[in-house]
């Protein structure tokens, strides 16, 4: 979406709560493709599969995930750019995926 590019179809799976949910994004066209079975998950269609995918939706919605990832992904590189240390090559990212990269080797900083 950042670089204006419109998918045919997403196609993403995530553990949430102990249940698998895969979702499939895409035009009815495409869609109509599918038939049951033909991408499944051990719990595809589950009733709790769906009621938990459901309710983590609303949650996105209701605590404006999206919206504070914005927010949060201009405030939050500014502020780690303003760090000023020899170890720091680069910050950069979009939204909240952010990186930085070091002149050092990590593991040092991640295990400190």
């Amino acid at each position: 979406m950042h670089e204006g590019i419109q998918a045919d179809v997403m196609i993403g799976g995530k553990a949430q709560t102990a249940v698998s949910i895969i979702r499939r994004l895409a035009s009815k066209e495409i869609l109509g493709v599918f038939k049951p079975g033909d991408h499944g998950s051990t719990f595809g269609g589950s009733p709790l599969a769906c009621a938990v995918a459901r309710a983590a939706i609303r949650v996105l919605i209701e605590e404006r995930f999206v919206e504070r990832s914005a927010e949060l992904g201009k405030y939050f590189p500014k502020q780690l750019r303003a760090i000023r240390s020899s170890a720091v090559k680069e910050v950069r990212g979009r939204g909240l995926w952010i990186g930085i990269e070091l002149h050092k080797e990590a593991r040092p900083y991640c295990e400190a």
